[in-house]
């Protein structure tokens, strides 16, 4: 198990304990409207299902965790693919650039890292700054179809190495 530690955060590999704090953080409506794939309304069994899954694929979601307490997920899926949602109450506090700068920081410091991918729902504007300050570039826009909560657009970016590295 590896963790990721942050002058305040902790990034480590979700346990089935978690699943209680991971039900209720994502079972909010505020914070899945800006996702595509959480289900809602998010039970203790999604999560559950959630922490099983990613025990299979080891070093690619963590758990993010302040003063023991788990505020959010993030993860290279992939090896590619920047993802990351956050509980509403850990909004607006440096939580997700903490976080994002940490595994982006641990992503690049492999020699054969590939150039990251991510993106936004066109309103997200928390997740827009997160992204613009990692240095990530919007590269297009396309529209998605959510299984929960119908079609929306979603800006698509990309942070390279280059990029990463002159900041």
């Amino acid at each position: 198990m590896i963790e990721i530690k942050t002058e305040r955060l902790v990034l480590c590999d979700l346990r089935e304990t978690d699943a209680p704090a991971l039900a209720k953080a994502a079972n909010n409506y505020e914070v899945v409207r800006w996702l595509s794939l959480l289900p809602y309304p998010y039970t203790i069994e999604d999560a559950k299902w959630f922490i099983s899954s990613i025990k299979e694929r080891p070093n690619q979601a963590y758990g993010v965790f302040y003063e023991d307490q788990l505020v959010g997920v993030i993860s290279i899926e992939g090896m590619q693919e920047l993802g990351y949602w956050f509980a509403q109450e850990a909004w607006g506090k440096g939580f997700a650039t903490e976080a994002a700068i940490a595994l982006v920081n641990a992503h690049f410091a492999k020699p054969d890292a590939c150039d990251l991918l991510s993106g936004y729902i066109t309103e997200n504007m928390g997740s827009a700054r997160v992204q613009e300050k990692l240095g990530f570039e919007i590269t297009g826009r396309k529209s998605v179809k959510r299984k929960y909560f119908g079609e929306t657009e979603l800006v698509q970016t990309v942070l390279t190495r280059e990029r990463w590295l002159s900041l």
